[in-house]
């Protein structure tokens, strides 16, 4: 199985929500649309911080985020256009002033597949009926609101 480094961003912005995206792409997981944070794959020899800023910026346009520490982990199978994909997932800490976007970062398949982008409250996450990632969102994150880090990255926990 193909394995993949990945780096996901907790983008929060001055008012204290988080960045989501709305994916539809018919490659994943059947097809199924979800709400995901900032992030993608580490390019080669790539280190999380480096992979987190050019994620924000390819995604957002914002380069000035303030990056923090990595606070949680994650190991998830993905389905993607059939094949099973390993992806090592870090979640990364960061902060901006800014609330506009510059899309013009981004690849064909981004414009594709990305449909919203949008902040979002906790309560907003709890209030969705639309699936958000990774499930322990709106549970984990006002610790990270509150500027509460676990001293080392968390393990999401898996059924």
């Amino acid at each position: 199985m193909r394995e993949r480094p990945t780096v996901r961003v907790l983008l929060l912005g001055p008012d204290n929500r988080l960045l989501l995206i709305r994916f539809e792409d018919k490659r994943l997981n059947k097809g199924r649309v979800f709400w995901a944070t900032v992030g993608g794959g580490l390019e080669n020899g790539e280190d999380v911080l480096t992979g987190a800023r050019r994620e924000i910026a390819e995604e957002t346009g914002i380069t000035d985020a303030e990056l923090g520490p990595v606070v949680w982990l994650d190991d998830v199978v993905i389905d993607i256009a059939g094949e099973s994909v390993f992806f090592r997932e870090q979640y990364i800490v960061a902060r901006t002033a800014r609330t506009d976007f510059d899309f013009s970062g981004w690849t064909e398949l981004e414009r594709e597949v990305i449909k919203d982008i949008r902040w979002f409250t906790v309560d907003d996450i709890r209030a969705s009926t639309e699936r958000i990632y990774p499930d322990v969102l709106a549970d984990w994150l006002p610790d990270i609101l509150g500027g509460i880090f676990p001293p080392e990255p968390k393990w999401i926990p898996r059924a």
